[in-house]
């Protein structure tokens, strides 16, 4: 499902920077493992509790879950996260009748075309329980004022409040990995007042894109901070220490410089990413060039080259703990020049990934259509 250009995920970087939302849809879509991963572990949660709760057919959640064992992302400690969340919510006192799964909410009535996947809720009483799960180990987050859960329970009240007398609305963030439950209760009274008063209004001009760029923490995930010239000013402001002494800093100083140290060098890696992809894209970075990686040595034959150490007295119970790609412990138990001699004939050393350098760097200019070439070197010569 594609995601909403204001989408409740995000709602903390489009109220505290309007324009984000538009830069960010003129960029391509990215993903990742670590994203791979928290909709994994949504699945198992959203599967277990089925079963728990009685909601739906048992042999087709049976084959679902199959399907998430089968993942490469899903393992044991994934397991144990999500049952222990699972006994969490239970222990709340949720009734199978009041419990609300995985539900597209629709929050066009808020926010310009948006919609947003609510992962669980739930009635007890007159009150409103809306739970998030962060499988993220990442970001501690805190659900006091969370605009992406208060704009949930919004959809929440929206999509079945006809059905209940609901009064007042407990707001639940659950990371496991990180050891957090979060809690906050809000009336429903002063969440449509934040909805009327808040929430609309920067809807609409982060909608039309207006405002200021205002850098942050909120910028973390943002996908457009590695073209964001105010992100950019932002991280660079510790240029105005000059590297000083930390003895001739203040402790204020200190601390700016240490909260910021993190988005900082994150910064500076994704520029360099950015910058190394353009280059590999053919476009000019001035000053810099590409050159090609240095790979690291990997075992081209294992099982040959642990008939080779056994062969020189070494117990296969010793090389299996030392784990053959440990090259420095194998160093420490034959020594440099054994190791040349016994194990170097068994390694081989691949090209790394193009890597972007100053362009006083010595080594040659990468040029992928020489790589090409050394590809095919065989091909061509036949």
């Amino acid at each position: 499902m594609s995601h909403a250009l204001l989408s409740p995920s995000s709602a903390k970087r489009w109220f505290a920077c309007s324009p984000s939302a538009r830069l960010e849809a003129k960029l391509p879509e990215t993903t990742s493992d670590y994203a791979k991963e928290g909709t994994l572990a949504h699945k198992l949660a959203e599967l277990l509790l089925m079963v728990q709760y009685g909601k739906g057919p048992a042999h087709l959640i049976a084959k679902q879950l199959n399907i998430v064992k089968a993942n490469k992302l899903y393992n044991l400690v994934m397991r144990d996260h999500i049952e222990i969340f699972i006994a969490y919510i239970h222990n709340l006192g949720v009734h199978a009748a009041t419990l609300f799964l995985e539900t597209t909410l629709d929050l066009s009535h808020v926010i310009p075309q948006s919609f947003g996947t609510g992962d669980i809720a739930f009635v007890l009483e007159k009150t409103l329980y809306v739970v998030d799960l962060k499988y993220g180990a990442g970001v501690l987050v805190d659900v006091f004022e969370n605009e992406q859960l208060m704009i949930y329970a919004e959809g929440w009240l929206e999509h079945i409040g006809f059905m209940f007398d609901i009064e007042d609305i407990v707001l639940i963030i659950y990371q496991p990995r990180m050891d957090n439950i979060s809690e906050w209760r809000i009336s429903v009274t002063d969440l449509r007042k934040w909805v009327r008063t808040k929430l609309v209004p920067a809807a609409k001009i982060a909608w039309k894109g207006e405002g200021k760029l205002s850098a942050g923490s909120h910028c973390q995930f943002c996908g457009a901070r590695k073209l964001c010239k105010v992100y950019a000013n932002y991280n660079l402001a510790l240029d105005k220490y000059e590297f000083k002494d930390p003895r001739l800093l203040k402790l204020a100083d200190l601390t700016l410089i240490l909260d910021q140290q993190s988005a900082f060098t994150s910064w500076l890696k994704l520029v360099k990413d950015y910058a190394t992809e353009q280059a590999r894209k053919g476009r000019s970075i001035p000053g810099y060039k590409l050159v090609q990686g240095r790979g690291d040595r990997i075992v081209s034959d294992e099982a040959a080259l642990v008939k080779q150490l056994k062969k020189l007295g070494f117990e296969e119970e010793r090389l299996i703990k030392s784990g053959l790609v440990t090259f420095a412990e194998l160093k420490n138990l034959m020594g440099i020049k054994a190791f040349e001699k016994h194990v170097a004939p068994y390694l081989i050393k691949p090209s790394g990934a193009p890597t972007l350098v100053p362009e006083a760097d010595k080594r040659k200019a990468y040029n992928s259509n020489d790589k090409a070439q050394d590809d095919f070197a065989d091909l061509l010569t036949d």
